[in-house]
């Protein structure tokens, strides 16, 4: 008998970090024959590969998959078709799931509605330092942290969302719908998103998306993300990704809003103010706006060697 479910975690070069998420996947509440664990080993050079193998050689349902293309799509491709259960389910090399984590996923998808092809969780925060006092609420996102979706369990809404570090898939429509676009998300230490339009395509077809924060998985969040420089390179290409995401759309005949309008500097001042490290508040936002809007600025025009 085939599992039930499958988890898929994506690896480059985070040995030290992957065998904890690694641990949390092989300690779930359910029988081994239930589920399966996928290491995806994305071209690592750090010995990723003989890491897994001398520490989990003997664990009958872990299975270590290298994938050549480099990227997270085709890493997180990869472990899809490696898998031989009805779903799927991602989590990141940074991050430790819930020992109940897949039992909960796969109880939601045989309860809920077969449309329901993406399910989602609640992600906590494991600061490596101390959080700093500009970090609001509000600048958690980018972190794959702070889903502000309130009332429970529900069906999201199409301008709500769920982030990959907690999500799995119904791999049927998943696979039909062409899975996660290899143009898109990050390659090697780019900071690119977006490999989940997949997720607009699957709801444009007709397909629910679920959130149930009692899902639960921690992510964790290095130090070196906890500064305005990295938030601003995030940001920028956040910006960027959006062009590939519209174009990825409008190619399925996917309509997709006009795009804003953008809000760029305009004077000595403002360009200074992007690379300002004392702001805070609104005006960080503020800035991290126009950040983005350049991204997707030069993005549009060809100038960032991303198509």
């Amino acid at each position: 008998m085939p599992p039930i479910i499958s988890a898929v975690v994506c690896t480059f070069n985070r040995k030290d970090m992957l065998v904890d998420a690694v641990d949390s996947l092989i300690r779930q509440d359910l029988p081994p024959s239930e589920f399966d664990v996928i290491v995806v080993d994305n071209n690592s050079t750090d010995g990723t590969a003989a890491t897994i193998e001398s520490r989990y050689g003997r664990v009958p349902n872990l299975r270590l998959v290298h994938e050549p293309v480099q990227g997270l799509a085709a890493a997180r491709n990869a472990g899809v078709a490696a898998a031989t259960s009805p779903f799927v389910a991602f989590t990141d090399d940074d991050a430790v799931v819930s020992p109940d984590w897949l039992r909960r996923l796969a109880s939601r998808f045989e309860e809920l509605d077969p449309m329901t092809a993406i399910i989602g969780g609640g992600i906590q925060p494991i600061f490596e330092s101390e959080r700093p006092a500009w970090l609001v609420d509000e600048l958690m996102l980018p972190l794959s942290a702070g889903l502000p979706w309130k009332n429970g369990p529900r069906y999201l809404e199409s301008d709500e969302w769920v982030c990959e570090v907690n999500s799995a898939y119904r791999v049927a429509p998943l696979v039909e719908h062409g899975g996660f676009p290899v143009s898109l998300g990050r390659i090697g230490e780019n900071l690119m998103s977006g490999e989940n339009v997949v997720n607009k395509v699957l709801r444009h077809q007709g397909h629910l998306v679920y959130y149930d924060p009692h899902i639960v998985v921690q992510h964790r969040v290095p130090s070196s993300r906890l500064t305005r420089r990295w938030f601003r390179r995030r940001i920028f290409w956040e910006g960027a990704s959006r062009v590939l995401v519209r174009k990825y759309l409008l190619q399925r005949g996917i309509e997709v809003e006009p795009p804003r309008s953008l809000c760029l500097p305009c004077t000595p001042a403002d360009w200074l103010r992007l690379v300002d490290d004392d702001l805070e508040g609104e005006d960080l936002s503020e800035s991290l706006y126009r950040v983005e809007d350049i991204g997707f600025l030069l993005a549009s025009q060809s100038l960032l060697g991303v198509r």
